[in-house]
């Protein structure tokens, strides 16, 4: 994805809803909860947020 990357591409629908809150709680993000989810989110903070998805999902 590029830079345009959203909260909302990241974490879509309801399943993705309860992605970021593990991801928020694993990686003690919690200013994610408070984020515009359809503002275009930094690289870096995308490439984090998506290692964190994967870790999650792993378990």
């Amino acid at each position: 994805m590029s830079s345009s990357t959203t909260l909302n591409d990241l974490f879509p629908g309801n399943s993705g809803r309860m992605i970021m809150v593990r991801v928020i709680l694993r990686k003690q993000m919690p200013e994610l909860s408070e984020m515009d989810r359809d503002k275009p989110l930094s690289p870096d903070l995308v490439a984090t947020l998506k290692q964190a998805i994967e870790e999650v999902e792993a378990g």
